[in-house]
């Protein structure tokens, strides 16, 4: 039987560009905690993307931390000067880590969140345990990432209702992987009433921060081979092949799993284990 664990929700406050913010950060607490993980959303999602996940791991002891980055969801909004750059958001998930998990932690990012996670490793010296990529190119290029255009788009133009607004989150691969009478439910997370339509609930000035992100390529073979961290790369569209290749040059060669069922959808994992 699994049981679902507590939650809370906390307000971390932080300062960022000058200025403090009160980071929301959303804790499933288990009766037993032996491990912590900490899931950090892709660029149009929140820390409701992962409210499945907690209950599969509460029987394991795993403590699920999940927090918003400014900018996502209303309550996180920024003020005058929004936190919406590369190193607020890893300030933010270095916190949290710190905060939360100490230095066991395993760290999921999905999509840009994952980008965010190899970038923080990039920069500082943070200790985790494991490491687990959602739909994360070794070979990132801001002009081939599709979810971060997709957002851009949507944030700018918003939908004239709520039907098309779902309609367009579903039509991601990030949600082809989920059954059909769940995926409309976090479709539905992700979005706002904005006058007489929708939009994502972001705020718009995510949007320019994004169009101006100063880094337009980035190889992150390079942050695996420094950290010591298990890594696990989960790929669930078209660019597994593409993937395998890109894993080529990391110095512990992943070993591939094909066909690994996830809600019913074939998946396929990327293993990269550390020295013996």
């Amino acid at each position: 039987t699994i049981h679902d664990p507590a939650v809370r929700i906390d307000q971390l406050v932080l300062p960022l560009r000058g200025a403090m913010y009160a980071v929301s950060v959303t804790v499933h607490e288990p009766a037993k905690v032996e491990r912590p993980w900490v899931c950090l959303h892709g660029v149009s999602g929140n820390s409701h993307d992962f409210d499945i996940l907690p209950a599969f791991c509460a029987r394991h002891g795993t403590r699920v931390i999940c927090p918003d980055l400014t900018g996502r969801r209303r309550r996180a909004y920024a003020a005058a000067s929004p936190a919406y750059d590369m190193r607020s958001y890893a300030r933010i998930l270095a916190s949290v880590i710190g905060e939360y998990a100490g230095t066991h932690a395993t760290l999921l990012g999905n999509g840009w969140g994952g980008l965010i996670s190899l970038a923080l490793l990039s920069a500082a010296k943070v200790e985790l345990s494991g490491l687990i990529l959602c739909n994360v190119p070794m070979r990132w290029e801001f002009a081939n990432d599709r979810a971060i255009h997709r957002a851009i788009a949507a944030l700018e133009t918003g939908f004239p209702d709520r039907e098309s607004a779902v309609a367009f989150l579903l039509a991601d691969p990030e949600f082809t992987c989920l059954p059909p009478d769940l995926a409309p439910r976090f479709a539905e997370q992700r979005i706002r009433q904005s006058g007489e339509g929708y939009r994502l609930n972001c705020d718009e000035q995510v949007a320019t921060s994004l169009r101006d992100f100063p880094i337009r390529k980035f190889d992150f073979g390079a942050t695996l081979n420094n950290s010591d961290a298990e890594a696990v790369l989960v790929y669930s569209d078209a660019r597994t092949a593409s993937a395998k290749a890109e894993c080529a040059d990391v110095r512990h060669p992943p070993r591939p799993f094909t066909d690994v069922d996830v809600f019913g959808r074939p998946v396929d994992l990327l293993v990269n284990l550390p020295s013996p």
